[in-house]
Order: C-alpha cells, then structure tokens, then sequence
C-alpha cells in the first residue's frame, strides 16, 4: 500500500505526557505528506487537551488503560471505536502489548510499529528501532515503510505546531500580572514520576533563590500531583508557584513567555520545546542518549558524566540502586544557576 493511497492513519501513543509531545510532530509529517489524509490520535486521558491542540490531528480518542479501560475488555471496546471510524492504516511509536494487541484487533489494511514493539510479528510492516535517534525522528522513522515517501521525509524537525486560544492566553497573562512576574522569567519543575529523576530539593530552592537576588523571576510549575511540592519550594525560595493551576495548553502558553526551563529529565522538557523556551534539563538516572534529550539551539544537558553507574535505567526509579543518588547531588546548584545565566545571556 502507498502512503498516499491512505485515507485515515490512526497513531497509538498512550505512554507518558512527554511521550506524547514527542509524537506530535509525527502528525505534522503525516499531514505535510498528505495534506488530505484523516489523523485519529489515541491517548491518555491525561494527554488528551495536548492532542487537541495539535492542527495537524482530526480527532482524539482517550484509552484509560489503568482505570476505565483496563484489560482486554477495554482493548476490545476501543478497537471497535477505531474500526467505525474506518481506520485503514495504525501506527504505533508506543512499543506496549496493549497497543500491539489494540492493532491487531482493529484488523487495518496496513499497520506500522518497531521491530521492538511487544509482539511485533502482528504487524504488516515493521522497522528497526534506531536507538542512536531523538525519539523525534525515531517516531518519523516508521513512515520510511512506505516507498513513494520515503525519499520525501524531512531531516529537519520543527516543533509539532498548536493551537492556543486566547482565552488561555489571558489566564496566563492574568497569572504573570497576580505574581507580579517580570522579565526575565525562569519556570523551574522539580516534578517527575520517579525519584531518581528528580533533582534535589534543597537544590532547587537554593538555584531559584540566587536566580532572584540576580533580578530574575522565578515560577514552579507542574501539574496538580505538583502542586505540594511546588508550593514547599517556591515558600522556602521566595519564589512563587502556580502548579496546578494550569492545563497542559496554558503551561504551553506560559513556557513561551519564559526565558527559560529548568526541570528534571521529564515531561516539560518537551513541552518546553513545543513553546519555543530553551531548557536546562537535569539527567541523573536517565540518559539523553536514550533519545529524550532537549530540542532546540540554546538548550543543555546538566549532569555528571564521570560516573560509572549511570544510565541505571531508561525511565529512572523509585530508589537509587546505590542508595546515594550521587548522579543528583554532584550535579551542584552553582553550576545551575550560571547555566540558567549563559541561556537568557544568549
């Protein structure tokens, strides 16, 4: 089958926020490669708004595969969503059983994962995992299936593009002037589902507080699981915190107003991205090599490339192996602070 006989492609990402941000531009070649074609995106509940916002996306299908949807049944009743929609071809970036099994079940014409996708035989057409890619261009790999596009393919990704309403843009307009936030902003998200990728605490307060003395402003943010966390730091800092506070899209909207990120090997990293904000990111557990590394010209890895214990994972942990999570603390709050400097500097 050629790619431009294709009339609706349905793309599976049902991993983690930042997962999916990393797919969005997949959709954005999709669609660039054939302006024509119907673009059904299936998520998490939690992605849902970000694959909303996508222009090149028509419709999103939420896959609440820990709660409402778990289990075969829930594989089963959403399979039957994508055949109404007369889905022709799947692709699937995320490599889980439930999505190889979501794939099959929906019997397209043509289905597309990685050679490393749980039961990878189940698809018609497969492609070696390079795992010396950004996850960026890893995704846009599964397109060069396709023969008549192949040699069509663009080397140079830009950020996936959305849409921000401008509703929410005056939230955070109205949330810069309640905090009383001024030029230069420094957004900091000390947040991440594992504990190895989170940097520590004392050293976010300690960064955020230099960073203000110097004059800049300084945000924590984050989702609601966050909210505590953040409003513990900014209350030590001085700074303040609006985690919680925000959707996924305002977040977005914030980051662009921002001169830059600071976070752990997490989520904002890519949001920031999507926002055009250059990021300091964290690794200590974690590796950029994995291909998770922050995009964007004035963008830096923070992290200690003299230990012979790190990457100890790809996702990170809920404890260091070691017990001394030395890839965080020798990654110092001085050094920070000066890297913060050199990229509003730039």
């Amino acid at each position: 089958m050629n790619f431009t006989d294709l009339k609706h492609i349905a793309i599976i990402q049902t991993a983690f926020l930042g997962d999916v941000a990393l797919t969005l531009p997949l959709a954005d070649e999709i669609r660039r490669l054939n302006p024509t074609i119907e673009i059904t995106f299936v998520t998490t509940p939690t992605a849902l708004t970000l694959a909303e916002s996508s222009l090149s996306i028509n419709n999103v299908l939420t896959f609440d595969k820990r709660k409402s949807q778990k289990g075969l049944r829930g594989i089963l009743s959403l399979t039957e969503e994508l055949q109404f929609l007369d889905v022709d071809c799947i692709i699937a970036p995320h490599r889980s059983l439930r999505t190889s099994l979501l794939t099959y079940f929906t019997r397209p014409k043509c289905s597309v994962g990685f050679s490393r996708n749980a039961l990878s035989f189940l698809y018609s057409k497969t492609v070696e995992y390079p795992a010396e890619l950004h996850e960026v261009e890893r995704n846009i790999m599964l397109l060069s299936v396709f023969d008549d596009v192949q040699n069509q393919i663009k080397q140079e990704i830009e950020p996936p593009k959305i849409k921000i309403s401008i509703h929410d843009l005056e939230i955070i307009d109205q949330k810069i002037r309640e905090n009383k936030l001024h030029a230069p902003i420094i957004a900091l998200a000390p947040g991440s589902v594992w504990a190895t990728k989170r940097w520590c605490e004392e050293y976010y307060i300690l960064t955020a507080q230099s960073l203000l003395e110097k004059g800049y402003s300084c945000v924590f943010i984050g989702g609601n699981e966050d909210r505590y966390l953040c409003s513990r730091l900014a209350l030590a800092s001085g700074a303040v915190s609006i985690a919680g506070e925000t959707s996924i899209v305002q977040s977005i909207a914030l980051l662009s107003k921002c001169s830059a990120l600071l976070t752990n090997d997490s989520a904002p990293t890519h949001l920031a991205w999507i926002a055009g904000c250059p990021t300091a990111t964290i690794f200590g557990a974690t590796s950029p090599k994995f291909g998770f590394a922050p995009r964007g010209d004035s963008s830096v890895v923070l992290q200690n490339d003299t230990l012979g214990c790190r990457p100890c994972a790809i996702h990170g942990g809920n404890r260091c192996p070691l017990g001394t999570l030395e890839c965080m603390k020798s990654v110092r709050p001085e050094r920070v602070s000066l890297t913060i400097e050199s990229i509003v500097a730039k």
